[in-house]
């Protein structure tokens, strides 16, 4: 009897340990961390929460999305991201992304379901089924009920800036505020995430003042409980004014000059010789990658230009390749100065980036800067009206916006410029608290009439004209962030309008068409720079730590000590104000002069 009390006991104990380890086993839940507003379309964000959930299975599983939408005549139910492709992905993680953007005529209702379900069940199932809600039993754990109004109701705001993020004077006063009543806000100026970074800070309504070089990168949470907001990643950089009206804000340069395919390696002198004529055209430079064509050695030449970068690191869905473009990147870093922004992506949209790695690359890049100890702008660029990621959001620094109206669509010429400002504005409304950048807009001067959606277009020296000169007048005026497609004619794009968006030919010369337009630039194939220093009397006191002062009208030529011409103009002063600490070779009329900027 007494063994049998021990076997019943052990039995207990048994069954009591098994119902603690089944009880453990939580089933998976769907966790919503974003949603549109209502009447917003975009992407739904989210993450599958089961430990049962592992990087060798995790592609057994998918999310389906169920929206209910009615419009005129009839009603029905949507899958979402599409009718055909009801089955959304999720990473190891359990992360998912789902577009619930629907049509113009649709009017979609504020409750949306998510499954979690084995793609397997689905298999032989089409998108009716789903779509008559008939999913009983077709599901894993605990669906996700979202309505949209309720979830931003109870989601905590974000701080608001008294200025819009942007380029600004020098000098320009930023404070900031919550919209939540009884809240609290975080905030760090280092680039770290306010939520959790040890150098966070409560804000006790301290002002911020835009320096005169680098950047203001303010970051801030509103706290209200236990519930944070969105973070706001706002960014100012002092508004560098181009020298004449002949000159652009900003200019994509790649330098494929003549044919050369795009991964050709040109040297460190080839790419400092095609540099050349850049000065006279722009303030700023945007690059497109980190490797090849040059691309390794344009910050450095750029800087010592006196000009300010804009590097991008080129993002696709090659991991061999974007590893090479972070390790270019540490190269440039190193090599140095450090550029003014980076740009991880351009229109990765269309290259079929997922948001996931599209975000994973950018927390890559951040982490490379970290190591500098530096703090620089980190964002990424994407075609006009593209559904951005919460997820990629919530890690930009400033976002870059590529706007091509009467190009790439069936835009009359005469309606381009005013469709650049009207979409300019709606991008700006779109994230208002983000710092946007015209990143890229042009028209090409030849290539003959082409197919666009709804008609067809044709490329004119005219009309390229005509946009550039609307285009130079309007950015100074509102001073707006635009970097103008492109400095070169690119060859190597192959047939067609592609090669034709070049400010400058081969022969790095200006295109006739443009001549009174842009600002005049020296002949760079036979005056590169001065090959003989042969006089080194100083002028007046020396080091200067901004300008100086001369009786009369001059031409003045500024190079570096490498002589390679970094500006060219006429005036009663040598200003050194923007450059940086350094001698430079100074031509005033026929006489050179060396000179120390403190």
């Amino acid at each position: 009897m007494k063994n049998l009390f021990l076997i019943i006991a052990m039995f207990a104990t048994l069954m009591n340990f098994v119902a603690v380890t089944v009880a453990q086993a939580a089933d998976p839940v769907v966790e919503i961390n974003y949603i549109p507003p209502v009447g917003q379309g975009g992407i739904a964000e989210g993450r599958v929460i089961w430990e049962e959930l592992t990087n060798e299975n995790y592609q057994n599983y998918a999310v389906i999305a169920i929206l209910r939408a009615h419009w005129e005549g009839g009603g029905d139910d949507y899958v979402k991201p599409s009718f055909e492709n009801y089955l959304s992905e999720i990473d190891m993680l359990g992360n998912f992304f789902i577009n619930i953007t629907t049509n113009e005529t649709d009017k979609p209702q504020p409750d949306y379901n998510f499954y979690f379900v084995l793609r397997s069940t689905f298999s032989s199932i089409d998108g009716s089924t789903i779509k008559s809600w008939n999913m009983a039993g077709r599901y894993l754990g605990t669906p996700a009920n979202i309505n949209r109004n309720t979830f931003w109701e109870t989601k905590p705001k974000s701080p608001v800036p008294s200025v819009r993020p942007g380029f600004v004077q020098a000098g320009t006063s930023i404070s900031i505020s919550s919209p939540e009543a009884g809240s609290t806000i975080r905030f760090t100026i280092d680039g770290s995430d306010p939520k959790t970074s040890g150098t966070a800070q409560d804000y006790a309504g301290q002002t911020f003042v835009v320096p005169s070089s680098g950047s203001l990168l303010l970051k801030a949470v509103t706290r209200k409980g236990e519930e944070y907001s969105y973070p706001g990643n706002m960014t100012w950089i002092a508004y560098d004014k181009p020298n004449s009206d002949c000159m652009l804000f900003g200019l994509n340069v790649s330098l494929a000059l003549n044919g050369e395919p795009f991964g050709y390696r040109l040297s460190q002198e080839t790419t400092q010789a095609r540099m050349c004529p850049i000065p006279y055209l722009t303030k700023w430079v945007r690059t497109f990658g980190t490797i090849n064509n040059g691309l390794e050695y344009i910050n450095a030449i750029a800087k010592e230009m006196n000009l300010h970068t804009l590097i991008g690191v080129y993002i696709t869905n090659s991991i061999a390749d974007n590893n090479a473009q972070l390790a270019g990147l540490r190269a440039i870093l190193q090599a140095g100065p450090y550029p003014d922004m980076i740009a991880v992506g351009n229109e990765c949209s269309l290259l079929g980036v997922e948001p996931k790695t599209l975000g994973s690359y950018i927390d890559s890049v951040r982490n490379v800067v970290k190591e500098k100890g530096v703090t620089i702008p980190i964002g990424s660029v994407d075609i006009g009206n593209a559904s951005w990621s919460q997820y990629v959001l919530q890690k930009l620094d400033f976002r870059g916006v590529n706007l091509y109206p009467g190009t790439w669509d069936n835009t009359p010429q005469s309606q381009m410029f005013d469709q650049l400002k009207t979409s300019w504005n709606n991008e700006l409304s779109n994230t208002p608290n983000l710092m946007v950048l015209l990143t890229e807009t042009g028209t090409p001067f030849t290539g003959g009439s082409y197919s666009v959606a709804g008609g067809t277009q044709t490329a004119s020296e005219e009309k390229a004209a005509t946009y550039l000169e609307n285009v130079i007048a309007w950015t100074k005026e509102d001073s707006i962030p635009c970097f103008y497609f492109e400095a070169y004619d690119e060859l190597s794009k192959g047939e067609g309008i592609e090669q034709h968006f070049g400010l400058m030919n081969g022969n790095m010369q200006l295109h006739s068409f443009y001549q009174n337009i842009l600002c005049p630039i020296d002949d760079c194939t036979t005056n590169t720079h001065i090959t003989e220093i042969t006089d080194n009397q100083q002028l007046f006191s020396n080091p200067i730590k901004d300008r100086i002062y001369l009786q009369t009208e001059s031409k003045i030529n500024i190079y570096n000590m490498q002589g390679y011409l970094l500006q060219k103009y006429t005036g009663k002063q040598i200003d050194l104000s923007n450059y940086l600490t350094g001698i430079y070779l100074i031509k005033v009329n026929n006489e050179m002069y060396k000179l120390m900027k403190q």
